[in-house]
């Protein structure tokens, strides 16, 4: 399974230790932290991990190299500049391919599989599951976006599952993704009931709105859309149980 690990970071709040040391490789007893992390993601079955690196990203590469030492495959996704939480994700080929972990790289944890069947506080999820359709006639030059699920890694049982769109709590489309900061111009709630999201919403403001568009607020299909300057669009979804997972598409 395959993990990507965000420490581009500059660890400002840890100066002056993070002048001459990126935050994840401070010393955590014998180990750097970062190192703690990579181990125990491989215990959890991670053999691919991706860093993605900016500040002193050469420390990085010195001290895990490949990822021998630490019994993982490991390389490296560098920003030439910051970009944001979710930035560096789109600087990663091939993460479309299967569901895979993100997490940021001062993210400990005591074991990353559940001890008891009770302990219900920690899930791994996949990407969404995104469609995108180009339009004709009329809509010609216009696309729509579906989503239709996602997978999630039951660290309970160590198996993938998946997770259909009656479980989206909600989701949200930024039509014009720039890489940095996600600003969305179409929210769903596919699960609301008929007190909840835009049916709420459309009773409160009863017949200043088409009741037709707040019903396609509620689905898992988008409006039709331009697309922007950027090409390309990410969606976000959060499941049923308060999980966020981010998807971004490159529109060619």
């Amino acid at each position: 399974m395959k993990a990507v690990i965000m420490a581009g970071g500059r660890g400002t709040r840890l100066a002056p230790f993070t002048k001459v040391l990126p935050k994840p490789l401070i010393p955590l007893g014998d180990y750097p932290l970062l190192e703690i992390i990579i181990c125990q993601l491989r215990e959890a079955g991670f053999d691919e991990i991706i860093l993605t690196v900016n500040y002193l990203a050469h420390l990085f590469q010195a001290y895990f190299g490949n990822g021998e030492r630490q019994g993982v495959s490991l390389r490296y996704s560098l920003e030439e500049k910051p970009l944001g939480t979710a930035g560096p994700l789109s600087l990663i080929d091939g993460l479309d391919e299967a569901p895979f972990l993100v997490m940021n790289a001062d993210l400990l944890t005591d074991d990353l599989k559940k001890k008891r069947a009770s302990n219900e506080s920690f899930w791994l999820i996949g990407q969404p599951d995104v469609q995108v359709e180009r339009l004709s006639g009329d809509q010609a030059g216009q696309v729509r976006v579906s989503v239709h699920g996602f997978d999630y890694y039951n660290t309970r049982t160590g198996l993938i599952e998946s997770g259909g769109p009656e479980q989206i709590a909600v989701w949200l489309l930024d039509t014009d993704y720039d890489g940095r900061s996600l600003f969305p111009r179409q929210v769903f709630f596919p699960m609301a009931g008929d007190k909840e999201g835009w049916a709420r919403l459309a009773r409160s403001l009863r017949a200043e709105i088409d009741p037709e568009l707040i019903e396609a607020y509620r689905g898992t299909t988008s409006l039709p859309f331009a697309p922007g300057k950027h090409r390309r669009v990410a969606v976000k979804i959060v499941d049923d149980r308060g999980i966020e997972s981010l998807k971004i598409v490159e529109l060619d």
